[in-house]
């Protein structure tokens, strides 16, 4: 996916742009836990090569307490195409296992296993690419991570009015873990320096030793089964932060939780993470990895929260989540598509990444995209006269749509900000 990824969270029929404003901003109007997020990837070698897929999926399956994200980290000459394959079947498989989300850890190694097979069968280029797969699923106020290879999450713990302190909360599958090192011994395989290969073969070369894809590795016990653990959200837990390994190889945890706790909204923190990676990668002269970060802020979780959330609002009403409308989706959905496009997400890509809709839904959106691409191209042709009946009807009928998108907007904004508790 070329250009810079903007957040977009699709969850069963609802869909999500939500970032909030300068971290720590608590909304006055809170009711229930929930989530406000921001998403940045740039590509190590120009955007065209970019293999990372970010994913941000909020209250999948229209479950408010259920939300799930991800980066998968793609290599080998497919990586780009298999990194995107997991983001999109990923999330479908996982919420149509029996298991989700009732008993989230046996769901996330069934859609683990399930999807690879997928992937093999599949005819994508998997034997000798792949992908890391770095899941977080929230579920009640628990977080259950899925990690397969060397991209990594942290959580942001507060230890002050300001401050937090990162803490790692899954662990790197490569040859430097001494149980990962002696897993692929036992399985056969063999280790020359950081990379594991196959006894008799040079293949597959791998730095991580699990990876989705990457068959060629399977003798030598390179394998896709997460290491799944689970942390309790809590009243001092304020952030989580999801990377490639080409963010948190060169970024050190104490430097991303400044910038976040300093950034004026979540996809700023997120840019500003990954713009500091590739500084450090050009000022050090590294290797120019792929760079992505997913940064959630955690709202109203644990028993102090809870708490405050139970208060009457000025007008003496508790705040109760709405189901969110087809129009509401709609300009959601038409707000995560343009923060994309503006930086620099091609129009086809943008509609990739939303992932869940309907096939109904979708074509609503294509279509108007299609619209707004159609008038800016025309608005840069320049110079041609709107004195004719034909245009100014067009033009007419256009700027009614506008006006009229504009009243959704303004009313889905409104009920939009007391749904998902983002203060006003």
């Amino acid at each position: 996916m070329g250009g810079a990824c903007c957040s977009s969270s699709a969850a069963g029929t609802n869909v999500y742009s939500a970032d909030g404003k300068a971290f720590g901003d608590t909304p006055k109007l809170s009711v229930t836990p929930h989530v406000t997020f921001g998403v940045f990837s740039k590509g190590g070698k120009g955007e065209s090569q970019n293999q990372d897929s970010p994913m941000t999926i909020a209250k999948m399956n229209g479950n408010v307490n259920a939300h799930l994200f991800g980066v998968f980290d793609g290599h080998g000459g497919g990586g780009g195409e298999v990194s995107k394959y997991l983001r999109s079947q990923f999330p479908v498989i996982l919420g149509g296992d029996s298991a989700w989300p009732r008993k989230p850890q046996i769901a996330l190694k069934n859609a683990a296993a399930a999807v690879n097979e997928k992937l093999k069968s599949s005819g994508m280029e998997a034997t000798h690419s792949g992908s890391t797969g770095c899941i977080c699923a929230l579920v009640g106020d628990q977080i259950y991570t899925a990690n397969t290879g060397d991209s990594r999450a942290i959580l942001g713990i507060r230890n002050g009015s300001k401050g937090a302190r990162p803490m790692q909360i899954t662990e790197d599958q490569t040859a430097k873990n001494s149980k990962e090192r002696a897993r692929i011994i036992a399985a056969g395989g063999r280790i020359m320096g950081e990379r594991i290969y196959c006894a008799n073969s040079d293949e597959p070369g791998l730095i991580p030793s699990r990876a989705y894809g990457d068959f060629s590795g399977t003798p030598a016990g390179v394998i896709c089964d997460p290491d799944i653990q689970c942390h309790e959200i809590t009243d001092d837990t304020a952030w989580m932060c999801i990377m490639s390994d080409g963010v948190w190889e060169n970024v050190p945890g104490a430097s991303i939780s400044s910038i976040i706790m300093s950034s004026s909204s979540l996809s700023s923190a997120a840019r500003d993470i990954v713009e500091e990676a590739k500084r450090i990668i050009h000022s050090g002269k590294r290797y120019r990895d792929d760079m992505t970060a997913v940064v959630i802020q955690f709202h109203n979780y644990g028993p102090q929260a809870a708490a405050r959330s139970r208060r009457i609002s000025d007008n003496n009403e508790v705040l109760q989540d709405e189901e969110i409308t087809e129009d509401e989706m709609l300009v959601e959905c038409l707000t995560v598509c343009r923060e994309a496009m503006e930086q620099g997400v091609h129009v086809e890509d943008v509609l990739d990444m939303l992932v869940g809709l309907s096939d109904e839904v979708r074509a609503k959106v294509q279509t108007q995209l299609k619209k707004e691409s159609d008038r800016k191209n025309e608005s840069h042709g320049g110079g041609s006269s709107n004195t004719d009946p034909k245009k100014k009807s067009k033009l007419s009928r256009r700027s009614s749509e506008t006006e009229g998108q504009r009243g959704v907007e303004k009313s889905t904004k409104k009920q939009f900000r007391r749904r998902t508790m983002v203060a006003s």
